[in-house]
C-alpha cells in the first residue's frame, strides 16, 4: 500500500495491487474459525513501540494510546490508509500472486514500463 501511495502521488495510474485474499490487512487478520491459517493470535500486541507501527505521511497515534498496538488497531489503521489516499481501486482481489518473471531486457521487453 505504501508504494502504491507513493507512485499515484509522483503521477503513475497504471498500477496494479495483488491481493489473494477477499480483503486488506493480509496477517493482521485474525479469525476464530480453528481451520483459518491465522499468523497471529485474537490478543496479540506488537512487539515494537506504535512510533515504528505507522507509516510517516499517516499519523494514527490519536486512535493508539498503547505503546505496543493491539492486532485491531494496526488492521484498522491500514485499512485508514488505504481508505485516506485511495488506494482500494488498485487492489485486485482474489488474485495470487504465484510466479514473477523479469522482463527480458536484452529483447527491448519494456512492456512493464
Amino acid at each position: 500500500l505504501c508504494a502504491c501511495r507513493h507512485l499515484v502521488k509522483n503521477g503513475f495510474r497504471n498500477i496494479t495491487i495483488f491481493e489473494a485474499s477477499s480483503r486488506i490487512g493480509g496477517l493482521w487478520h485474525y479469525e476464530a474459525d480453528p481451520s483459518y491459517p491465522n499468523a497471529l493470535y485474537k490478543n496479540l500486541k506488537t512487539n515494537l513501540h506504535r512510533s515504528v507501527m505507522f507509516f510517516p505521511d499517516l499519523c494514527f497515534e490519536h486512535e493508539c494510546k498503547d505503546n505496543n498496538p493491539h492486532n485491531t488497531v494496526i488492521l484498522r489503521y491500514i485499512h485508514y490508509y488505504a481508505e485516506h489516499f485511495d488506494l482500494n481501486k488498485y487492489i485486485m482481489f482474489h488474485h495470487k500472486v504465484v510466479k514473477i518473471i523479469p522482463p527480458d531486457f536484452d529483447k527491448d521487453d519494456h512492456s512493464l514500463f
